[in-house]
């Protein structure tokens, strides 16, 4: 045993068998906090021998046994502040030998095992404060070897796993409470090979698949909870390949998807409960290029998107449930870019607005419903900048004006039917400073 940096002194010898000496350290410079009482003797060195307490700062001994010739010798005690027993470990010549346990501070068995020469071997267990057995774990060696269990304080099962020589080898199987099982695992030493089985609390089987070399790879297969496949498809090495098929909880299907390497390519397709198409979508370039139709549960095309290198690309049009065409807009590198129209239910144009990287850049116009103009706008990277009208139906003039910055500046003149001056305004940078 090493003694602890702090004050020693050396109480009255008495004899044994050799001359014995007290020995007693303490926490603190002024002695005032015993830590240590203990014997050593002179042989070939100075060995400790016999009885040892070690005490808290506050007195109570925490710590009792013997020693003989320099090592820990028969029962060994450890004790909380309370003087009930914290653990009882059984020493000879300095190794742990035969059982040790554990217990709280109420005194109750929280954990046994057994040692030979130092090294756990046979059975750990632990317990609930109830008595009852929390967990039992297998050990040769010092490693656990065998099977590990674990149990719900109410005694359930809840954990089973095998292990050799360390680590994790064979099937490990979990539990609900109910006592139905929740999943199955196999391991090849410390490493997820083959089976894995996971399971909804009624029993029913959630997912079922396989892994090899550290990957899924085979047969997946997921439930839900009624029994009804989820989805199914295959992986290799880890990667999803071939058709994918997902399924609405009634069992009709809701996609079919190719899948190589993990990423769309070519067809793919999503469809409504009721068996109708709903997205049509063809993938390239690692899912990284493609093109889509979406439809309504009518079968009437509501949109057409395309995408390039991730970004948004090309014309993209939305129609409205009869299938006529209500939106049209240009994409490049994901940014609107160009004229986007909007289209009434008779196919005329309501606006028309000119975009530059996905800000509102130029003249936007608005129409009335007989095709004429109704407003123009002007915008600079988003701004309202510029001049600015509003058309009568007879397209005169009902108001003029211009913007700065999103703010009225200068004269606004507004006109009535008869395009006779009603009011007029002046504006400084959104402010209003006079009306004539």
């Amino acid at each position: 045993m090493r003694y602890p940096i702090c004050f020693l002194i050396l109480v009255a010898p008495f004899s044994f068998l050799s001359a014995q000496e007290k020995i007693r350290t303490y926490y603190d410079n002024e002695q005032s906090a015993l830590m240590e009482e203990y014997f050593v003797v002179q042989k070939d060195t100075v060995v400790l021998e016999g009885p040892y307490k070690k005490f808290s700062p506050s007195g109570q001994v925490i710590v009792t046994g013997t020693y003989l010739d320099g090592m820990r010798e028969g029962e060994f005690l450890n004790l909380y502040e309370n003087g009930i027993t914290q653990r009882k470990t059984n020493y000879q010549s300095g190794l742990r030998q035969g059982t040790t346990e554990v217990f709280d501070q109420k005194g109750n068995l929280i954990q046994e095992v057994q040692f030979r020469n130092d090294s756990l071997i046979g059975e750990l267990v632990t317990y609930f404060p109830s008595g009852k057995i929390k967990n039992t774990s297998a050990f040769k060696n010092g490693k656990p070897d065998g099977l590990v269990k674990e149990y719900f304080p109410s005694g359930v099962l809840k954990e089973e796993v095998n292990y050799k020589n360390g680590k994790q080898h064979g099937l490990n199987i979990t539990y609900y409470e109910s006592g139905l099982p929740k999943s199955k695992i196999n391991y090849t030493y410390g490493v997820i090979d083959g089976i894995m089985i996971s399971y909804y609390p009624n029993g029913q089987m959630d997912t079922k698949a396989t892994q090899s070399n550290h990957s899924l790879h085979g047969d997946y297969v997921k439930y839900y909870s009624n029994g009804q496949i989820k989805m199914q498809g295959q992986y290799e090495n880890g990667m999803r390949n071939g058709e994918f098929k997902s399924y609405y909880e009634d069992g009709s299907l809701e996609k079919k998807l190719n899948i190589v390497d993990d990423k769309m390519s070519g067809a793919n397709f999503t469809y409504y409960p009721d068996g109708e198409l709903k997205i049509k979508a063809n993938y390239s370039n690692e899912e990284k290029n493609w093109t889509a139709e979406e439809y309504n549960r009518s079968g009437k095309l509501i949109a057409t998107r395309q995408y390039k290198n991730d970004f948004k690309e090309g014309t993209w049009r939305y129609f409205n449930s009869k299938g006529d065409l209500v939106i049209k807009e240009n994409y490049e590198l994901g940014k609107l870019e160009g004229k986007r129209t909007e289209y009434d239910e008779k196919g005329h144009i309501t606006k028309e607005e000119n975009y530059q990287k996905d800000k509102k850049h130029g003249v936007a116009t608005v129409y009335f419903s007989n095709g004429k103009k109704a407003e123009e706008i002007n915008y600079k990277f988003d701004r309202l900048d510029g001049e600015y009208k509003k058309y009568h139906k007879s397209q005169d003039s009902e108001i003029t004006g211009h913007y700065t910055r999103n703010e009225k500046n200068g004269e606004w003149i507004y006109y009535d039917k008869k395009g006779e001056i009603m009011k007029k305004e002046i504006y400084k940078f959104g402010r209003l400073v006079s009306i004539k």
